[in-house]
């Protein structure tokens, strides 16, 4: 059984087709200031190519953008190709594989929800989903009960944040640095973002474990195969893992 899997972020979105669990095809689109209509036609016309007789079962969206997602509905159901297919939502009214211990579901994004999905999915009854994106979120999942998490401000997100807020300063890739100490400006930005960003990350993994131990940590988002490389004790790195979830959560729908 495959399934298309969308997930809508506020700076890029992916889609992919998930045959068995696993993403066995996908493509990014980065989305542009102001105007993203093209990024959003891009990806339905991808999902449109690959509609025909072994045809996914249906869409799944996981969005954290409503106005994007109401146009991609839009599009879906405008589409010859694509609108006789299931189209559905991850929202807190859908039917989760965990139980919910948290004081309220509706304020949580649909990227987290699907996280913590794509952990059960993997056979994860506790563990703690890292997803380093645009925020940083940290929840825990712990015997099949999801208690709660933290948002950060994405790593960088966090950069950009600062290079715009000085006249002067200029735009600097998160990367990791040639060395700990910069020899000039746009050097000492780049260690300085990178190392507090990494350092960051992970002692508040380490303070999260230390009160839950044995936890496994599972870190996705597209910074984390470039993190995880920094950290210790990952049980898994899988940036797919927001798709994998979404799509393991179709037909789940409680209405």
């Amino acid at each position: 059984m495959s399934i298309f899997s969308l997930d809508i972020g506020n700076s890029k979105s992916a889609v992919a087709i998930v045959e068995n669990g696993r993403v066995t095809d996908s493509l990014r689109e980065k989305h542009e200031s102001g105007n993203d209509e093209n990024q959003l036609l891009a990806l339905h016309a991808w999902c449109a190519e690959r509609i025909g007789e072994n045809s996914p079962l249906g869409m799944v969206v996981a969005s954290v953008v409503p106005e994007r997602s109401s146009r991609w509905k839009a599009l879906w159901n405008a589409s010859r190709a694509s609108h006789a297919l299931e189209l559905q939502e991850v929202s807190a009214q859908t039917i989760f594989p965990f139980e919910l211990a948290i004081e309220d579901p509706a304020g949580v994004g649909a990227d987290r929800w699907c996280n913590l999905a794509g952990a059960m999915a993997r056979g994860y009854r506790s563990a703690l989903v890292v997803d380093l994106g645009t925020a940083n979120t940290f929840d825990l999942l712990r015997d099949g009960r999801f208690e709660g998490g933290l948002i950060a401000p994405g790593l960088n997100s966090s950069l950009r944040a600062l290079t715009q807020a000085g006249a002067l300063l200029p735009e600097v890739e998160f990367a990791r640095p040639r060395r700990l100490l910069g020899q000039d400006t746009v050097e000492a930005i780049q260690a300085g973002s990178w190392y507090q960003g990494v350092l960051g990350v992970g002692g508040l993994i380490d303070h999260i474990r230390s009160q839950h131990r044995g936890l496994p940590v599972l870190l996705t988002g597209g910074l984390s195969p470039s993190i995880a490389r920094e950290l210790d004790e990952i049980e898994l790195v899988e940036p797919e893992l927001t798709l994998e979830g979404a799509a393991s959560l179709f037909r789940n729908s409680a209405v």
